[in-house]
């Protein structure tokens, strides 16, 4: 007997509060490692394989030149980007970002992952739900899911539409908009057959 596929890709994320204390509990290169998955997006694989060439700190850009569906694209960085990447020392044998001391790129991260994780008391996690937490973010925030699309990197915007529940509120947005576009105030109130005869004035009586 052949049995179905069960579909059961859990959506897991950090809350604020979780990202926060997961970064304050990450040590060493870590730190800016998990800190820059966060605020990216950007896999774990294509993290790695950043050299200081692929960073442009003047455009505020990180150039992805290897990535996974094998297309070319760019991310930005936000301030805190910027400063994680700015704290690392860069190793004057090794083009690579993420180096150890011996000067060989950083290959396995979960050694140091998962005592963050423990440190901050987070179970259940893996390091690709990073990037599940930056999409779930933007999409919490009301970012729109075309740009969540393109700031992943996904070519069908089928995979990106997991996030659009998890922004409670952007259908309420949408339908608020009509508030400004048609104003009932600037509409005349119909006026009911009571009211017509209560605001008739009454005949003058002459003496």
């Amino acid at each position: 007997m052949k049995f179905l596929k069960e579909e059961n890709h859990k959506l897991r994320f950090l809350e604020k509060e979780e990202i926060i204390k997961l970064i304050q509990c990450a040590t060493g290169l870590h730190k800016p490692l998990i800190t820059v998955a966060v605020f990216t997006g950007v896999r774990r694989g294509e993290l790695l394989g950043l050299k200081w060439r692929d960073l442009d700190f003047n455009q505020g850009l990180i150039h992805l030149l290897v990535t996974k569906n094998g297309k070319q694209r760019e991310v930005p960085m936000n301030e805190q980007v910027r400063q994680a990447l700015l704290s690392i020392r860069k190793h004057p044998k090794c083009p690579y970002v993420f180096v150890k001391r011996n000067g060989e790129p950083l290959k396995d991260v979960r050694r140091g992952f998962t005592a963050a994780l423990k440190g901050a008391g987070i179970k259940d996690f893996r390091f690709h739900d990073l990037r599940h937490t930056f999409a779930s973010q933007l999409a919490m925030s009301g970012v729109d899911l075309n740009t969540i699309r393109e700031l992943l990197g996904h070519s069908d915007l089928k995979t990106t539409l997991i996030y659009a529940h998890l922004s409670k509120d952007h259908k309420l947005r949408a339908v608020k908009l009509l508030d400004t576009q048609i104003e009932m105030t600037s509409i005349p109130e119909q006026k009911t057959q009571d009211q017509i005869i209560s605001a008739t004035p009454e005949p003058a009586v002459c003496n």
